[in-house]
């Protein structure tokens, strides 16, 4: 993944694109440090902008923070769009409802309407570092995807849209 970003960033570059700012939508953050680690050396080798997002809160968990010229960073969500009481951190209801929104075909609602909380608790490090969704949820999700019908889906993605937006003017001024 990390040779094709690199990839994709350095043809972007050959077609004259000087700032490149990814939109991520998936939170797993061994994903996450590999795409970080291909911007970053886009960034030094390539001699372009090429930011990657990340939430603030977890950059110095990396030993970052955002100053880095290869990050751009997002605030938190700013408005309830669900009515669970269970964080949606892997296929809860806020990711269920949205792929269930723009791609019906491939959420079987009845099935994640049946399925019971599952919080992250205490384990944010263990999770953040990658590697451990099987310990922490043998069914691979980690929230409450039964609420998926409770979603606000408009009003998340117009979230969402807003603070990435924001995130790129504010990363762009610093320049």
């Amino acid at each position: 993944m990390k040779v094709l970003l690199f990839d994709i960033l350095s043809s972007l570059k050959e077609f004259g694109f000087k700032r490149i700012f990814a939109v991520n939508a998936h939170g797993d953050v061994e994903h996450k440090v590999v795409a970080m680690n291909a911007f970053k050396e886009a960034c030094e080798q390539l001699k372009i902008t090429a930011c990657f997002p990340y939430e603030d809160f977890m950059l110095h968990h990396f030993g970052l923070n955002n100053d880095a010229p290869c990050f751009y960073t997002i605030k938190p969500l700013e408005v309830k769009t669900s009515e669970a009481t269970v964080g949606d951190v892997h296929a809860g209801d806020i990711e269920t409802a949205t792929i269930n929104a723009f791609y019906p075909h491939l959420v079987d609602t009845q099935k994640a309407e049946s399925l019971s909380d599952v919080p992250l608790g205490d384990n944010f490090e263990a999770w953040m570092f990658g590697g451990q969704l099987k310990k922490l949820s043998p069914q691979g999700y980690l929230g409450s995807p039964a609420n998926c019908k409770s979603v606000d889906i408009q009003k998340n993605v117009e979230d969402n849209a807003h603070r990435i937006s924001e995130a790129i003017i504010i990363r762009l001024n610093r320049n």
